[in-house]
């Protein structure tokens, strides 16, 4: 199976568990690896036969900045379950959610990974 990777989709969301840092955006880091069946789209140049990237990762980042969250594991499911409605096409994905968090000033980053099918 073929793979399409978006990388570090950058999106400023309410996110965390303390009610004050969701008070302010914090930037967000996304990242989606979408399996689906590439060799069309090579052998014939046409995003008919592709996913349109451009307008998945619009619709990623729209949903990541609505509303709030306390947790990067939700964020990472909805954006799961968006790529997957986006075209019936992908078959599994992987989302990677990154944020440095504002309440652990001496860690870098925390990341939150998961996978999800058909």
């Amino acid at each position: 199976m073929d793979r399409l990777d978006i990388t570090g989709i950058a999106c400023q969301c309410h996110i965390g568990v303390p009610d004050a840092e969701r008070k302010s955006k914090q930037k967000i880091l996304i990242d989606v690896e979408a399996e689906t069946q590439l060799e069309g789209a090579g052998r014939s140049d046409n995003l008919d036969f592709s996913i349109d990237y451009h307008a998945l990762e619009e619709i990623i980042r729209a949903l990541a900045e609505e509303g709030e969250r306390k947790l990067l594991e939700r964020l990472a499911e909805e954006v799961a379950d968006a790529t997957l409605q986006f075209d019936n096409r992908i078959t599994c994905v992987r989302i990677a959610t990154h944020k440095s968090p504002k309440v652990m000033p001496k860690t870098e980053r925390v990341t939150v990974r998961i996978e999800r099918k058909r």
